[in-house]
């Protein structure tokens, strides 16, 4: 019914201002009144999963949005969301690896994602691996139209470190030519 409908926006609007300023328990409270209405609202499911996470349990979140991934007919904005929270509890949970692969798993869908492509590049700077930082982060440039040699001429230089770490020295040196390349000072 369309009073219905009205009633659920109101309280899921509700639950968002809640959210923003801080009430979790209470926005907690209204989405989940929502599921209760409509078990169907992915984005009250996608909300309850990011209050359980942001208040530090991200098992119980990642439960709640694994659970998604069994739906029909979700939209490609619902599943850019479902992937971006997926990512982030894996993330929470220390498991890069899962994390990375939610985030990819964004780009198949929106290949120009600016926060899946920012994560991405966070995540393989945290694990050390400049090589893939470097290639996401040009792939930012490219897609945001921005540009920031110096920026991307160290991160070649952090992957020449790690390269030189491992005592593959012409290799280093290759990189590390091409750093200079991107930006000679």
């Amino acid at each position: 019914t369309p009073h219905k409908t009205n009633n659920i926006r109101e309280i899921y609007t509700e639950g968002l201002d809640l959210l923003v300023s801080g009430k979790r328990v209470s926005a907690y409270k209204n989405f989940k009144n929502i599921i209760e209405q409509d078990s169907n609202n992915i984005n009250a499911y996608l909300r309850l999963g990011q209050i359980l996470r942001e208040g530090g349990n991200s098992v119980k979140a990642l439960k709640i949005h694994k659970s998604l991934l069994y739906r029909k007919k979700l939209s490609s904005y619902e599943l850019i969301e479902l992937h971006k929270n997926l990512a982030l509890n894996y993330f929470e949970l220390n498991n890069f690896a899962k994390s990375i692969e939610e985030a990819k798993k964004i780009l198949t869908i929106e290949s120009d994602n600016e926060w899946s492509i920012s994560h991405l590049i966070r995540l393989y700077r945290k694990d050390n691996n400049w090589k893939e930082a470097t290639e996401y982060l040009k792939l930012f440039f490219n897609k945001s139209g921005k540009s920031d040699k110096q920026k991307l001429a160290l991160y070649t230089i952090q992957h020449a470190r790690i390269e030189t770490h491992k005592q593959n020295f012409q290799e280093a040196r290759d990189i590390l030519d091409r750093a200079l390349n991107i930006d000679e000072t």
